[in-house]
């Protein structure tokens, strides 16, 4: 702060001090930018998938955030910004559906840390979660509902040997509505 001409950096256990100049200053702050911006995307990955699950507005998603894919693929045969905007129409597009197995509590924890505040009933949060997701399917409610007793296995586990014995499962309409 002393020497505005001056900056110092530390280099093999020394310090090395340098003239510097506004343009070096320029680029030393648009590095850290650039640094501090890619830490934000790396902090906030996940973010963008929860808006896209909700149906949310993906247009300031950053093209950036698909770079990883990229470094994956071998010899991709389309830019980041092509899979990024193929992505986003896909996205908003296609409404998602919610599969779980016992999912209420999911529901809750996903509502209250990427959508928003809980509402004070539950006749509250489930009309705001088919605002969000449509279609709701609980397997643990599905593989119980026409149990005759209440202690009915449930597990995903149990469901899953239940289900490997059937060869060719019925598909039949239910008559009652889903609410």
């Amino acid at each position: 702060m002393e020497y505005p001409g001056l900056r110092s950096e530390t280099r093999h256990g020394c310090v090395q001090v340098t003239e510097t100049t506004e343009e070096l200053k320029s680029l030393a702050l648009e590095r850290r930018r650039n640094e501090i911006e890619q830490k934000i995307r790396k902090c906030t990955g996940f973010r963008w998938i929860a808006e896209a699950l909700v149906g949310g507005d993906l247009t300031s998603l950053d093209t950036n955030t698909f770079d990883p894919l990229m470094a994956q693929a071998e010899n991709p045969n389309f830019t980041v910004e092509e899979l990024s905007s193929a992505l986003k129409n896909h996205l908003k597009e296609n409404r998602v559906v919610f599969v779980g197995h016992n999912c209420f509590t999911d529901l809750v924890f996903f509502y209250h840390h990427f959508i928003g505040k809980l509402p004070d009933t539950v006749e509250e949060f489930k009309a705001l979660v088919h605002c969000v997701f449509p279609l709701v399917i609980d397997t643990k409610y599905l593989f119980t509902y026409n149990e005759v007793t209440s202690n009915a296995q449930s597990s995903l586990g149990d469901a899953n040997k239940e289900l490997a014995r059937v060869a060719f499962p019925k598909i039949s309409m239910s008559q009652r509505p889903l609410n």
